[in-house]
């Protein structure tokens, strides 16, 4: 075996340490579960939206205000761009 090859080796070997290394790192960190959403809450667009397609109610006053103040920003962006 030449040095060149025996070098060559020798670096192979090293690289496969450090490989394992950081397999057996990343292993070893755990997997961090993402919350689940809270619900939305009244008086939000959120809240609006609830009433309509998950409680299949007529959304509370303070919900509808949300709402619409929400579409007129919505509205005010949009003219705004165009």
């Amino acid at each position: 075996m030449t040095a060149v090859t025996a070098r060559r080796l020798l670096d192979l070997y090293d690289l496969r340490r450090k490989v394992d290394a950081e397999i057996k790192r990343m292993q070893a960190v755990p997997r961090v579960k993402r919350p689940k959403a809270g619900q939305a809450v009244c008086g939000t667009d959120g809240g609006y939206y609830r009433h309509i397609r998950t409680t299949k109610t007529t959304p509370c006053g303070d919900c509808r205000r949300a709402h619409c103040e929400y579409e007129k920003l919505r509205s005010a962006r949009a003219r705004k761009v165009a």
